[in-house]
């Protein structure tokens, strides 16, 4: 009897071991077929969104922080009461759409300027959507911030100023990048929200409006790093 419960438990291990081998075969073959049909549009080190389809896959923008400020999933919105107490009225322009507004705050200690885009339909005062981070003195330096700016980087440490080998090597591939057809020796790398389709043939597209994030650069430096969470 006690042999045969022996043999029972071993029965029950190996099969255990079998199906666990299986599905770690079969999630390196995913990972496998997956990189290839996305190579020479993004890295891998993308997190995995919830499928919303049955077709295709979704993978997340390789940024949720910037400026001190967090727009991952589980994040609170960030409400514009909030920020005018935070950082005071700076300098205020209504945005291309008729729902917004943008706060615009100048940091001298950095040379930054600041640019908050609110959508008014969110949160109880309107909710921060877009974040803007430039060294180019697009509206007046005397739009100073009351207060400094928790970090003046991305969450993964990219700022005004660095180098274009070190973004690359922090975020992989762009889903696309370009030239400033009306900047002279200006270009950008993009990063956005992320579609698969199991079409090889059907190359990888962004998702909007979901997060991305639009780095620009002069010099072979960074010159403006642009997070968007709306449309």
């Amino acid at each position: 009897m006690g042999k045969r419960i022996l043999i029972g438990i071993g029965a029950v291990a190996l099969a255990a071991t079998i199906v666990a081998g299986g599905v770690a075969y079969l999630e390196m073959r995913k990972s496998r077929e997956m990189e290839e049909k996305t190579k020479g549009y993004r890295s891998f080190s993308l997190r995995p969104r919830p499928v919303i389809d049955k077709t295709w896959t979704r993978y997340r923008c390789p940024e949720d922080k910037i400026a001190g400020f967090d727009f991952t999933d589980s994040a609170p919105v960030v409400e514009a009461e909030a920020l005018l107490n935070t950082y005071g009225a700076g300098c205020v322009d209504k945005t291309e759409g008729t729902h917004g507004r943008r706060l615009r705050y100048y940091v001298p200690k950095s040379k930054t300027y600041v640019e908050l885009d609110i959508e008014d339909n969110c949160g109880k005062s309107g909710c921060l959507v877009n974040v803007r981070l430039t060294g180019e003195a697009i509206f007046p330096s005397t739009c100073v911030s009351k207060a400094d700016f928790k970090s003046l980087s991305t969450g993964k440490g990219v700022q005004l100023g660095d180098s274009e080998d070190k973004v690359r090597k922090l975020y992989g591939l762009p889903l696309s990048e370009g030239k400033s057809a009306d900047k002279p020796g200006r270009y950008y790398l993009f990063y956005s929200d992320l579609a698969v389709s199991p079409d090889k043939d059907v190359p990888p597209e962004a998702l909007p409006p979901g997060h991305a994030m639009r780095i620009a650069f002069q010099d072979a430096k960074v010159f403006s790093i642009e997070y968007i969470t709306g449309e």
